[in-house]
């Protein structure tokens, strides 16, 4: 048997916490006990309740007032971890993280909470440990260590949604890589339940660029159509999106897309800024780019690159690494280029095809003739986000053929 022993005081919150479990009952015996002296609303109480009050005024249905508090928790409440002595399992009372605009991740999901139950919506607190503790674990082992983070479980209409208001930009039924697949213990009365996580894997994390390209002499003009979603999305918001409006310059997202080369020409068109409307929804922006010295002339033949995103390229690791590299999150990067073909040309050349299942990850790249056009392909997936150590030298053998396949121009001769 396992002996697992912990005691925290302090003076200023009149609380202590003792824990000498053995088992998963006695570990949520302990975390609740923690609970009880964060209820408290405390002198905040009315503006908690005005903001509820005026929340709930724009909803008519109750997973809009999820939405709601959710978005507004989002862009009103500032994450700021504090984990000193017993602060780092007791949540701050709801109020008070309204009434300082800040909180850690236990505040924030207990503001989430008090806001939602004063709506009359079922919301729990949840104990949950993120991706960031290793391999997901069962509570078969009873810690503290078991969990580094708290969330907010609402049930509604027969479903379980997960309520990260720590994430910035997320929308509601959607989770972030980092608690995807993870088990978590759920505040139920008097007692607990153990759920899990579902696990979105890589068709959530969309980035798919559609180009499609005429030839003008040695500039190619394309018209480029984006879709982002998932941890991609997030991570464009978070880079580009203005706080307070939510807006990005279109420009600015171009230039992610298409990178900093110097022989790019972007025009973005009437909208010049793309406005966040629905958090759950993709990221979708279109732009028209001319690639300026991208086409090489010799003799009646026209060279050109299929590929100027090249990812990877040049991603090849040290094979005497001993642990995984995180990618972060699971990946799926789709590119479909389609390039017109001129009048008075032909294909003279395109690479071979690029095929590679590496089980943790996957590259298909391909370039075939659909009537007038060429269309090239290419996708690379990671399921979970990670090159195992053990598989690195496959890694770096896909890496030498990515940069053989790239390094190899397609060519139009005169016909």
């Amino acid at each position: 048997d396992w002996y697992h022993g912990l005691a925290l005081e302090t003076e200023e919150n009149d609380i202590s916490i003792e824990f000498n479990g053995d088992n998963a009952e006695d570990l949520a015996a302990m975390l609740s006990n923690a609970l009880d002296a964060s209820m408290n609303l405390g002198d905040a109480k009315e503006e908690l309740e005005a903001t509820v009050k005026e929340l709930e005024a724009t909803c008519t249905t109750d997973a809009e007032k999820v939405e709601a508090v959710y978005y507004w928790i989002q862009d009103h409440i500032r994450y700021i971890a504090f984990e000193d002595g017993i602060m780092g399992f007791k949540p701050e009372p709801a109020a008070l993280v309204l009434q300082k605009r800040f909180g850690d991740c236990k505040g924030m999901a207990n503001l989430a909470k008090a806001m939602l139950t004063q709506m009359g919506v079922d919301a729990r607190l949840t104990w949950i440990g993120t991706n960031h503790l290793g391999p997901a674990f069962n509570y078969d082992f009873p810690s503290l260590a078991n969990d580094n983070h708290m969330i907010c479980t609402v049930y509604l209409d027969g479903k379980e949604y997960f309520v990260d208001p720590t994430e910035k930009w997320i929308g509601l039924g959607d989770c972030a890589d980092r608690i995807q697949g993870r088990k978590a213990m759920v505040e139920d009365g008097e007692t607990f339940k153990l759920v899990q996580v579902p696990q979105l894997g890589a068709d959530r994390n969309v980035f798919d660029v559609q180009r499609s390209v005429s030839f003008d002499q040695n500039t190619m003009r394309a018209t480029v159509d984006c879709r982002m979603a998932g941890e991609e999305k997030v991570d464009m918001f978070r880079s580009y999106a203005d706080p307070g409006s939510g807006q990005v310059p279109i420009e600015d997202l171009a230039r992610y897309v298409e990178g900093r080369s110097k022989d790019l020409r972007i025009r973005v068109g009437d909208q010049e800024l793309h406005t966040i409307d629905n958090r759950a929804d993709d990221l979708n922006f279109s732009y028209d780019i001319e690639y300026t010295n991208f086409v090489a002339e010799a003799s009646d033949e026209l060279f050109f690159p299929l590929d100027w995103d090249e990812e990877f390229k040049y991603f090849d690791l040290d094979e005497d690494r001993e642990t995984a590299y995180d990618l972060r999150f699971a990946l799926n990067r789709k590119y479909t280029t389609r390039f017109e073909i001129p009048a008075g040309y032909q294909i003279g050349f395109v690479p071979e095809p690029l095929h590679i299942d590496g089980l943790f990850f996957s590259i298909d790249i391909e370039a075939q003739v659909e009537g007038n056009t060429l269309v090239y392909t290419k996708q690379i997936r990671f399921e979970n986000g990670m090159i195992p150590a053990a598989n690195i030298p496959t890694w770096n053998a896909a890496v030498e053929q990515l940069q053989n396949t790239y390094s190899q121009y397609a060519s139009l001769k005169r016909s």
